[in-house]
């Protein structure tokens, strides 16, 4: 994920985003679960950058967020790298209700998204 003056890009920007509104369209159908990655999914991406930022370089970090409904339940797993000499925060796992939501393309992206 690129971050643009400090600020996430809206998610609606990243390819994955995609992969995640077609996970959540059997609980909130299409409008409902564009709404989510539009309005809850930056405060999920923010806190969970903030988790992967107080990490340890190269440990795995494991989060999940319910949405207030109790409909689902969003899983990121991630960890702090060093990229190009400086630490990153990369994204390697979303699950949505413990189905893997396809990352451009795999269910585990190894070389991870920053974000």
């Amino acid at each position: 994920m690129r971050i643009v003056d400090g600020q996430f890009k809206t998610p609606m920007d990243f390819s994955w985003t995609q992969s995640l509104i077609g996970a959540l369209i059997p609980y909130y159908g299409l409008n409902g679960s564009a709404k989510i990655t539009s309005v809850i999914l930056p405060g999920i991406l923010k806190d969970f950058r903030k988790c992967l930022k107080d990490a340890s370089i190269g440990s795995e970090i494991k989060e999940e967020y319910t949405v207030d409904d109790g409909k689902v339940t969003i899983r990121l797993i991630g960890s702090r790298r060093m990229k190009n000499g400086s630490a990153a925060n990369v994204l390697h796992e979303v699950h949505v209700n413990e189905e893997a939501v396809a990352l451009n393309g795999q269910t585990r992206h190894e070389e991870g998204i920053s974000i």
